[in-house]
């Protein structure tokens, strides 16, 4: 008789993904499942931002770091602000807050460990059990919810958002604590659409990224960039740079590849949580988060990230064909959503509820021939 496996559920990875289902998985009483989270870092250090549309009153409520009722687009010749009427503000957690939540509800169960310093190497799944080599021995466990980044994805090809930003105080004040810069400053350049995203937590006090969407990042030219804006906000007055942080979010309406086993569950980035057309992922990963621990729960098998909508994934692979093929466009496309689409439906478009009648909505207040172009172009093929 082979022995019980190690534990009921490893998962590979303590990011955002995994801390999540963790952290929901440790609130329930009445069960025995054993649970084991395994971390490559060593410590968790402030190393991002989560963003996202929210009312009062949601689980991480406690741990926003600050609200903005207005948000702005911006071109060189134009510019406009949306604000919200509808209690919806645009939110914003700090990965440091997220992290000590998390950590510290996992650390109240006892059927919860996490292993910070353990990295997964190989994964082999069996008829009753998956085995996983790591670089701390081998481990045995019923089921696997692999979160980890997919191997290469800081430097894959394919369509993108990458971005640099640091966070900074400046000596005068230089900021609306009311307003984030969701897209400010857009244009086009050789390599492609660029805007400046700017999140103000003071008048003295932002995070700022130079943000692309690009199929081939530059580094370098991405760098150059942010510190280019850094000068023009701080328009000459003295800075100082409190933290950085950068990443690389797929835009693409591919399926993200599944693994062959019935054991093992993508999750995360690297199992399709960003919605490709905005790269928004964090609401997406606490829906999945829910779901998959109610199903452990309930002694069912877990679950990776539920497809979209075909009509959704449709939509928003237009969208992107668009903004990749005729990057000089953007500008005038965002600027546009912006402007013409009221801050209700723009807010549910961005943030992964819309419904037909808001994608309606947004197409009516875009313009149609470059749309129209690539449906005739992708009917010819």
């Amino acid at each position: 008789m082979s022995r019980k496996p190690d534990v009921d559920v490893l998962v590979l990875g303590g990011g955002c993904a995994g801390l999540s289902v963790a952290a929901r998985l440790a609130g329930y009483s009445g069960t025995d499942l054993s649970v084991r989270i395994l971390e490559p870092r060593e410590q968790y250090e402030n190393d991002r931002t989560w963003c996202f549309w929210g009312t009062a009153g949601h689980r991480f409520s406690g741990q926003v770091r600050h609200r903005w009722k207005a948000w702005l687009f911006s071109t060189a010749q134009s510019s406009w602000t949306q604000v919200s009427k509808n209690g919806i503000s645009y939110q914003s957690i700090a990965a440091d807050d997220f992290y000590a939540s998390t950590v510290q509800s996992i650390e109240q169960s006892d059927r919860i460990e996490l292993s910070l310093g353990t990295e997964a190497n190989a994964i082999d799944p069996g008829a009753d059990r998956v085995n996983v080599e790591t670089n701390r021995g081998q481990l045995t466990a019923r089921w696997v919810i692999d979160t980890r980044p997919a191997r290469g994805q800081d430097d894959a090809p394919g369509f993108a958002q990458v971005f640099s930003g640091a966070e900074i105080e400046t000596e005068a004040e230089r900021f609306d604590p009311e307003t984030a810069g969701l897209m400010s400053h857009m244009s086009c350049d050789s390599n492609g659409f660029r805007f400046t995203y700017i999140l103000p937590f003071s008048k003295r006090r932002a995070l700022v990224e130079e943000t692309r969407f690009t199929a081939a990042a530059d580094r370098s030219r991405l760098e150059s960039g942010l510190e280019h804006s850094l000068e023009q906000m701080s328009d000459g007055s003295a800075y100082r740079v409190l933290r950085r942080e950068a990443g690389r979010i797929p835009m693409s309406t591919r399926p993200a590849p599944q693994p062959a086993s019935d054991r093992v569950f993508a999750a995360g980035l690297g199992g399709g949580a960003a919605r490709p057309a905005t790269g928004y992922a964090f609401s997406r990963i606490q829906r999945w988060a829910e779901d998959c621990a109610q199903r452990i729960r309930t002694g069912r098998p877990p679950a990776g990230h539920p497809p979209d909508p075909a009509w959704r994934s449709f939509a928003d692979g237009l969208f992107l064909r668009v903004i990749e093929e005729q990057p000089e466009m953007a500008p005038d496309l965002f600027l546009a959503l912006g402007r013409r689409v009221p801050p209700a439906t723009l807010v549910r478009f961005l943030s992964d509820e819309g419904r037909l009648r808001d994608f309606a909505r947004v197409a009516m207040a875009l313009p149609k021939r470059p749309f129209l172009a690539r449906l005739g172009t992708a009917a010819a093929a």
